[in-house]
């Protein structure tokens, strides 16, 4: 992964120094299942954009919590120099869920971690302007390389441990549809 990532920054270096086109900007955002995105954009060229960004998922219901998070770098083709782009992204998710029981206090945790390879296509205008620019996409995670980690009461060979098991493995298994419903952002 960090041959890949190493080849991504080379790209965007020498695509900057054949631009005057060129800009630095944040953004935030928020859909499904992702309601907590920021990110820090590059912006290369007119033709071009990198984006370092960190998606994030937390629900809680009575003694269970759920975390889902994407750290992820990220390129986007902008083929017609305009709002339009194709993006790729490569990131690592990671899902947790904790469930406490509320009266001996112990604690289950099952966590899957997995590469996570991304395609989008969406729009952000008015990044040719500089300042402010909105936006909002939709894509496809596609995980590989999941490590599934139980920690609790139970052990291997416990029917509910082999089964917490094998669902938290399909579940890193599972190819997510997303969606941003609206992004926001200033490029300096």
């Amino acid at each position: 992964m960090r041959s890949v990532l190493l080849k991504i920054a080379t790209f965007c270096v020498l695509l900057a120094s054949h631009s005057a086109f060129a800009g630095v900007g944040f953004n935030v955002g928020g859909g499904l299942p992702y309601t907590s995105q920021f990110g820090v954009n590059w912006f290369i060229s007119d033709q071009f954009s990198a984006e370092v960004s960190f998606n994030q998922l937390s629900l809680s219901s009575g003694t269970a919590s759920l975390s889902m998070t994407k750290p992820e770098i990220g390129i986007k083709w902008h083929m017609f120099k305009g709002s339009f782009f194709l993006g790729l992204a490569l990131g690592q998710f990671t899902l947790e869920s904790v469930g406490t029981d509320p009266v001996s206090s112990l604690e289950a945790k099952a966590e899957i971690t997995a590469t996570a390879m991304t395609v989008t296509m969406g729009w952000l205008w008015s990044i040719s302007d500089g300042g402010f620019f909105w936006g909002l996409d939709f894509g496809y995670q596609s995980p590989s390389g999941v490590d599934t980690t139980i920690t609790g009461p139970l052990s291997p060979g416990d029917t509910a441990y082999d089964d917490a098991e094998e669902l938290a493995n399909d579940m890193g298994d599972t190819a997510l549809p997303l969606f941003t419903f609206l992004r926001l952002g200033y490029m300096f």
